[in-house]
C-alpha cells in the first residue's frame, strides 16, 4: 500500500492515470490530495535529505 507523501496516511485509492506519461495516480482518503508513486518517492527523498541536514547541524 502506498503512503501519502503529503500527510503520511496509508489510506489511498487508485485515481486514474496520467494522460501524458501513463503513470498511475492515487488519491489520499485522509487529506484528499492526489499523487503518483513518483511524487511519493521524490517527496520522501527530499524529506530524508532535510532530516539528514538537521542531524548534521545538531552535531
Amino acid at each position: 500500500m502506498l503512503r501519502c507523501p503529503h500527510c503520511g496516511s496509508t489510506h489511498t485509492n487508485k485515481y486514474g492515470v496520467n494522460s501524458e506519461s501513463g503513470t498511475p495516480r492515487f488519491r489520499c482518503i485522509g487529506c484528499g490530495k492526489t499523487f503518483s508513486s513518483r511524487t511519493a518517492q521524490l517527496l520522501l527523498n527530499k524529506r530524508m535529505k532535510e532530516q539528514t541536514s538537521e542531524r548534521k547541524s545538531k552535531i
